[in-house]
């Protein structure tokens, strides 16, 4: 049996430590320092993790193949599935016009006030684009309306990305939860998932309510007072929205259910709250809205709501799908790898469930094959068509428009769980658990810099959900808890990656400006930092007491 070895590199913890380090520093150099794409750079710090792995810590090499293919499965279930499903059932938006019609309904109910329709997109559109895809979907999207609104570019990416925050910890239907949770010691996916989603619904509601009141200042600081009403309600509603729903409902609606009920709120707002409106900012209301086409726009929604709630709370078809879940023992690891808790006896890493039927991706794609079949049946006289060969080109695209992250996301998970297995995390968890209760600062930081430096929340997720939960655990901290903080930090990093800012700059049609843009967001990204690192700390401190 392997028994993981903290002082394995020259029989001291901290040589150990920078040498387990070095695979996570490879990779953040690369993708930050080099600029490499991250798929080329995953792969090298793939193979960096197995050379420390075998010829540093002694695992065996057929242990640390089969621990590198453990951590590609889980990437590939559930969260690819998962992320391409999304991308499919938001295609299917695009293809049919759809996607217009929403955007229509937002500038309705802003009643013709640019301030109110530019934090509807922004944060409601652009919070329910992350929810049901992330991976820079909503940045896009939200930038080029906001340009088509009459936003200057800079001025349009910038609302853009401080407003693609707080959900993205809930990014494709909670996949960096699910992947953090795929990470940590013992119980089920699910069970640790909502251990996760518990304290993140302590700390990213926070962040919600501060949003926007940092948008109301980007898109009208003169008349901070007046919009402060629109504000508050939209911070209140959105957090208070985020805390229901991933204490009650599913952290995988965590970034769908909240936007969509906070929209509604606002709509109903709007009907007393009327603000003078500066003429800078007065536009037309859409006139050609009727009720079917509104009906269709929410539908894909709609559907995704309805079908996870079936899936996830109804207990008759929860266990019905939880029933097609195979558990096998995986080659190579299956009692083979000694507890981190008691040497002497097996850990459960080689017991492993893979989910079929229940898994999220395989609802999302439910939902989009019912889209698919109610957009070819109801197109308005060929107004909105689709068809059944569009419908699988659009699921072909979604693949092939993500093969890369697909890579990234393998790689990555892969050298998370070969890290986790050979102890080289155990090492530098042990390390930083000698900081005593300063881990709590360091604990944000280290989820902001993962998704500052490698553009996603999930790979930060990935990389440290491990580190974070050991190391909190030799503190006396729950695990889920500094995951979650981890997770908070992340938010917070995704606000200047450079994958962030790539998109951003793309969609303003000035790539060259990455970093003109950066020097704009960089104080709001600090700010917002230091907002969470006290809150965090707070958190962590009333824990330990």
């Amino acid at each position: 049996m392997f028994v993981p070895d903290v002082t394995a590199i020259g029989d001291r913890l901290w040589l150990s430590a920078l040498v387990a380090a070095l695979p996570i520093g490879v990779f953040f150099v690369l993708v930050g320092a080099f600029r490499m794409r991250s798929h080329l750079s995953g792969l090298i710090a793939l193979a960096t993790g197995l050379i420390v792995a075998i010829a540093g810590f002694k695992l065996p090499v057929t242990m640390a193949i089969s621990a590198s293919l453990l951590g590609a499965l889980k990437g590939l279930i559930p969260i690819i599935v998962i992320v391409i499903a999304a991308v499919w059932l938001h295609r299917l938006m695009q293809a049919t016009g759809r996607e217009t019609d929403l955007r229509k309904v937002f500038s309705a109910v802003g009643n013709g006030d640019l301030r109110i329709q530019t934090m509807l997109i922004a944060l409601c559109f652009g919070g329910l684009l992350e929810g049901l895809s992330g991976f820079g979907v909503p940045v896009a999207i939200v930038t080029a309306l906001l340009m088509g609104l009459g936003f200057k570019p800079l001025k349009a990416a910038v609302i853009a990305l401080v407003a693609n925050t707080s959900p993205v910890a809930y990014a494709a239907f909670g996949v960096p939860i699910t992947t953090a949770a795929a990470l940590m010691r013992g119980h089920h996916l699910n069970e640790n998932a909502a251990e996760i989603a518990k304290y993140v619904s302590l700390t990213e509601p926070a962040v919600a309510l501060a949003i926007p009141f940092v948008l109301i200042l980007l898109i009208d600081r003169n008349n901070f007072r007046q919009l402060f009403p629109l504000a508050l309600v939209m911070g209140l509603v959105e957090g208070l929205g985020q805390f229901l729903t991933l204490r009650f409902v599913s952290f995988e609606l965590g970034g769908v259910l909240p936007p969509i009920v906070t929209f509604l709120v606002v709509w109903l707002m709007v009907l007393i709250y009327r603000p003078p409106i500066p003429e800078e900012f007065l536009t037309e209301k859409p006139t050609d809205l009727r009720i079917g086409r509104v009906a269709m726009a929410v539908l894909p929604y709609s559907l995704v709501i309805a079908v996870l709630s079936l899936g996830r709370m109804v207990p008759l078809f929860a266990k019905t799908l939880s029933a097609t879940d195979l558990q096998v023992s995986w080659p190579a690891l299956a009692g083979k790898v000694a507890s981190a808790d008691n040497p002497q006896v097996a850990s459960h890493i080689g017991t492993v469930v893979i989910p079929t039927l229940s898994q999220p991706g395989i609802l999302i794609a439910a939902s989009a094959i019912i889209t698919g079949i109610v957009f070819t049946v109801v197109n308005e006289k060929g107004e909105y068509p689709l068809g059944a060969k569009r419908i699988v080109k659009e699921l072909g695209s979604a693949i092939f428009s993500m093969r890369f992250s697909a890579a990234t996301i393998l790689e990555v998970m892969a050298l998370a769980y070969l890290m986790n297995i050979s102890g080289m995390v155990l090492t530098i968890g042990t390390l930083l658990a000698n900081t005593g209760t300063f881990f709590l600062v360091l604990s944000p930081l280290i989820g902001y810099l993962g998704t500052a430096i490698s553009g996603s929340s999930t790979s930060a997720n990935a990389l440290f959900a491990s580190l974070q939960e050991t190391t909190a655990l030799q503190i006396g901290l729950p695990g889920a808890f500094a995951v979650a903080v981890n997770t908070a930090g992340g938010v917070i990093g995704k606000l200047i990656a450079p994958q962030s800012l790539a998109i951003a700059a793309a969609s303003m049609g000035a790539p060259e400006k990455e970093i003109e843009l950066l020097r704009e967001v960089i104080r709001w990204s600090l700010g917002l930092l230091l907002f969470v690192v006290i809150i965090c700390f707070a958190g962590g401190m009333l824990l330990l007491h």
